[in-house]
């Protein structure tokens, strides 16, 4: 394998993973990997790598080329590709993930972050009403949150995200992380009209503030 150039190897602007959401085992075999492949990019000779991280050269190359490769956000896959069971080839996931995961409000997040048209949908939904909250009882519940994530998942294919990546590569596709999302959003909302209001408010007005972001009382 050539080396590649500086700039490629320019890891402190590869995509970072976050190594405690990863299982004992995984964390330990992504560790050995990124220690490799930071080595090689400090300019470590290759027997060097090998003895400490016990990383054999052709892994090694493997990996970097991996990590080089350019994932579906458009930025190289970079440190996403050490991590044990990541597919780095383009290919459309045949059977959700059953595993929920962890850290997928941090995840949704991000997704918005990087993707603005995305972020774009949410408020959408929220401003047209299209999305409701709706209180029985003590909880309050989202109305329509079926058809918002349907909308929401075929946004995402839309800008070339696959059953592999995130959101797709779960078992429900994001739907409780983006019904999270909407309901914190929206109850947000509530409360700084709320507060606006003086919260002393009668309880006609009360209702109608909560009519007003889309916060409605159950029949």
């Amino acid at each position: 394998m050539k080396r590649p150039t500086p700039e490629l190897l320019e890891i402190s602007r590869w995509p970072s993973v976050d190594v405690n959401a990863l299982e004992d085992k995984a964390r330990l075999r992504y560790q050995q990997r990124a220690a490799a492949v930071e080595h090689y990019a400090a300019g470590a000779a290759l027997g060097e790598i090998e003895s400490k991280t016990e990383i054999h050269r052709r892994v090694l190359y493997r990996m970097i080329e991996r990590a080089l490769q350019l994932h579906s956000d458009g930025r190289p896959w970079g440190f996403r590709a050490l991590v044990p069971g990541s597919h780095t080839k383009a290919y459309e996931r045949r059977k959700a993930s059953k595993s929920a995961g962890v850290g997928l409000a941090g995840a949704f997040s991000q997704l918005l972050e990087r993707q603005p048209k995305l972020e774009e949908l949410v408020r959408q939904l929220i401003a047209s009403r299209d999305i409701r909250l709706v209180q029985q009882g003590e909880r309050v519940c989202l109305k329509n949150l079926r058809n918002a994530h349907n909308r929401f998942t075929a946004a995402c294919r839309s800008l070339g995200l696959r059953g592999s990546d995130y959101p797709l590569n779960q078992e429900q596709q994001g739907l409780r992380s983006l019904g999270a999302a909407l309901r914190q959003r929206m109850m947000q909302e509530f409360k700084e009209a709320h507060r606006s209001a003086g919260g002393g408010m009668g309880i006609a007005a009360r209702l109608q503030q909560l009519d007003d972001v889309g916060l409605a009382p159950a029949a």
